[in-house]
């Protein structure tokens, strides 16, 4: 399928090379070179990241010295996803990928090596400076830039090439910076060629560029020149060879925000503010596979403060109440040792098809359902998941993405490592079944 000519189409950064997000993450540039060549077909463009909101398509997307460029087209230039990137509402990019390359450090992850799988307009990107730059016909844009000057010269507060466009005509140009009228003090410069204004604050190399009433297509054209398009064709990411690999995929991601097999809590109950009593991450060896099913459920009347209590318990963070569920569905008896290998049987066998009242299950296993419905799935079965964006948790607060199910003040928080994980791990999953 091809981007129709009634588009909206716009031009930006969907990352940014040695820059650190929201998620601890650093990408190297070269990271996108692998599966930029391998890409034999136009990427979807995404709602909030949302697969079952496709706006658009990529037309073009390469590595610059930047950073990841992109020109994408919104297939309804009048719909909602069009009206929010010209208000300025929803003008940040951001990309579902999976990692297969990374250093990791003290700081976070140094991402070298990265499967893209979409990318997405969105109102908050990881990388805060991820925006969409210039948009077609778009004539005034608000800039992502907080400080500025009156006389021409502005400072900075955010990375990325600032396009726009100025006032026609000589003379004097006027853009729109945080909202204000400004002008540049430029007298001589041509109303379609480059205004470059050099910023002293920053690093030389990171000069704002503003586009007078230059038509993308010109833009279009430079990219091309040094970016040959590729055939078009529709992507085609291979799914996950068997179920088992899948499951275990699954296992490890969720495992990355919950704990190991030795990992547990005693839990809230008669604790002051209902905060966890006690939390051991890295136990000593038996601490719970030395421990009998039976065992760890007899904890559950001991108070939050006893060391004792084993209220949620290894690489999954089971509940007592959950155990004791998984137990009878499994027809366990209760004397067997919960080891690692039966952690996993009970994930695979029970608590995949647990999570969410089996929307997880319905998506990973069957096919069904969205990449939204699978995370909420699992952010509802485990707390280091974050909520889908614009989902509510279970206090009714809509989620950035990142915002636990179970949050509280001071407890429940997600990981952003383990939601970035799995939403990559499900986008795969998707972008796979939905190939040609």
């Amino acid at each position: 399928m091809s981007p129709q000519s009634s588009t909206l189409r716009f031009a930006g950064y969907a990352a940014l090379f040695g820059k650190r997000d929201d998620g601890r993450d650093v990408i190297r540039k070269g990271a996108f070179v692998r599966t930029l060549d391998e890409q034999r077909g136009p990427l979807p463009l995404f709602w909030q990241h949302r697969t079952d909101v496709r706006i658009g398509w990529v037309e073009r997307i390469a590595e610059d010295e930047r950073g990841l460029r992109v020109i994408a087209s919104i297939d309804n230039p009048e719909g909602g996803a069009a009206a929010a990137l010209k208000q300025g509402t929803a003008n940040g990019l951001s990309f579902g990928y999976r990692a297969r390359g990374y250093l990791r450090d003290a700081a976070g992850r140094e991402l070298t090596d990265i499967d893209l799988y979409e990318v997405s307009l969105v109102s908050h990107p990881m990388q805060h400076a991820a925006r969409v730059h210039m948009v077609e016909g778009g004539g005034e844009r608000k800039a992502n830039f907080r400080h500025y000057r009156e006389n021409g010269q502005f400072a900075r507060a955010g990375e990325g090439i600032l396009y726009g466009s100025g006032a026609s005509g000589t003379g004097t140009r006027t853009f729109s910076v945080s909202g204000r009228m400004l002008s540049t003090n430029s007298t001589n410069a041509k109303p379609t060629a480059p205004l470059k204004i050099t910023v002293p604050e920053v690093d030389p190399k990171d000069e704002i560029v503003v586009i007078g009433d230059r038509k993308l297509q010109r833009l279009r054209d430079d990219f091309d020149a040094t970016f040959p398009p590729k055939p078009a064709a529709r992507p085609s990411p291979a799914a996950p060879s068997t179920h088992h690999e899948l499951v275990r995929r699954f296992g490890s991601v969720i495992a990355i925000g919950e704990g190991n097999y030795e990992s547990y809590n005693t839990g809230t109950q008669g604790v002051k503010d209902e905060k966890v009593g006690h939390s051991f991450v890295r136990s000593s060896a038996g601490a719970v596979t030395g421990k009998t099913i039976n065992e760890i459920l007899l904890t559950r009347g001991l108070s939050g403060y006893d060391r004792r209590r084993m209220f949620a318990t290894g690489k999954y963070q089971t509940t007592i109440p959950t155990l004791a569920k998984a137990k009878l569905a499994m027809k366990l008896t209760g004397n067997e040792l919960y080891t690692a290998d039966l952690q996993e049987r009970v994930f695979r066998e029970y608590l995949i098809y647990k999570a969410g009242g089996g929307r997880l299950a319905a998506f990973v296993i069957d096919g069904k359902g969205s990449v939204d419905d699978a995370q909420y799935a699992a952010a509802q079965e485990w707390a280091s998941i974050g909520v889908p964006v614009g989902r509510e948790d279970q206090n009714g607060i809509v989620s950035n993405g990142f915002r636990s199910f179970y949050q509280k003040a001071g407890q429940n928080a997600a990981s952003a490592s383990a939601t970035r994980a799995l939403r990559s791990l499900l986008v795969e999953i998707w972008a796979g079944r939905n190939r040609d």
